[in-house]
């Protein structure tokens, strides 16, 4: 039997210990995973947009207190780029807010090892997602209508399915290096291991 599944369904749900929505578009998905800061009752969602080939091309950070959402991280010419790309130069657009703690300790590290771990959690967050898809392990929850479906039916939609797992496979295949020459210290490379 053929599932079709329209551009832009939106899977919610509990992937393992995690509560996440992914979206999928025409040419990427978004991934997003939401926080509550131990140290403060303020919520946090975190948003990564991936390319089909599983690859970043940005990353974005939205506290519940404010509606503002900060742009952190964006690859250069993210939409013209080929979906397999190896190495690409990555863009601090924003800071991380000193209040967004993701686990204890979060806080304390300095702002390079902030940004590998925020790459680091969007690969990992791929990978618990199919990790869950392999064990069947969602948490039932109800969806709102329209477009939103439980993350349990993302099984019937292999394009991000697969995207997910390229992504997944990155988890600790991906190198972040500072760029030296930058003067104003907002470039970076990005380099992931095929």
């Amino acid at each position: 039997m053929e599932v079709r599944i329209k551009r832009g369904a939106e899977y919610v749900g509990k992937a393992g210990k995690y509560f996440v929505k992914v979206r999928r578009e025409m040419a990427h998905f978004l991934l997003s995973r939401y926080y509550k800061s131990p140290s403060t009752s303020d919520r946090i969602k975190v948003g990564w947009n991936f390319n089909m080939g599983g690859r970043i091309n940005y990353i974005d950070i939205r506290f519940y207190s404010s509606p503002e959402i900060v742009r952190l991280l964006e690859v250069g010419n993210y939409k013209g780029r080929d979906e397999m790309w190896r190495e690409a130069d990555i863009f601090k657009m924003g800071c991380i807010p000193e209040n967004a703690e993701f686990y204890p300790g979060f806080s304390k590290l300095d702002e390079f090892e902030k940004y590998q771990r925020l790459i680091y959690f969007g690969h990992g967050t791929c990978e618990a997602i199919i990790k869950a898809v392999f064990e069947q392990d969602f948490e039932e929850i109800v969806v709102s209508q329209g477009r939103q479906r439980p993350l349990r039916d993302i099984v019937d939609d292999r394009q991000v399915i697969d995207a997910l797992s390229k992504s997944a496979n990155f988890t600790k295949k991906f190198s972040l290096i500072f760029d030296r020459s930058d003067k104003d210290k907002r470039r970076m490379k990005l380099r992931y291991r095929v």
